[in-house]
């Protein structure tokens, strides 16, 4: 049986969504992790908002906790959450 995660990741390299070479995906998702250590910049209201249901709730900051454990390239929710606010305020860049 097929799973749903391949079937998806192959619908997005066709429509050109992202790199077919995993190391350059990865490549680039630590330049905006590095990105965003070196930046000051305040949370969105709405990342502000979530980190804000996070830090409240038992379940959700342990969820977040064990969704990043093992060796991924974002080490912690806090990361994560500067990471998607880079995202939400910067416009998409394209290259080609």
């Amino acid at each position: 049986m097929s799973d749903p995660h391949d079937k998806l990741t192959e619908q997005l390299r066709r429509g050109g969504w992202h790199a077919a070479d995993h190391d350059v995906l990865e490549s680039w998702l630590k330049e905006q992790v590095h990105a965003v250590h070196r930046s000051e910049k305040s949370l969105h209201p709405t990342i502000q908002e979530l980190k804000d249901m996070i830090d409240n709730d038992g379940d959700m900051y342990m969820g977040f906790n064990r969704m990043l454990e093992g060796d991924p390239v974002v080490k912690d929710y806090n990361v994560l959450l500067k990471t998607m606010n880079r995202f939400l305020t910067r416009a998409p860049y394209y290259d080609r």
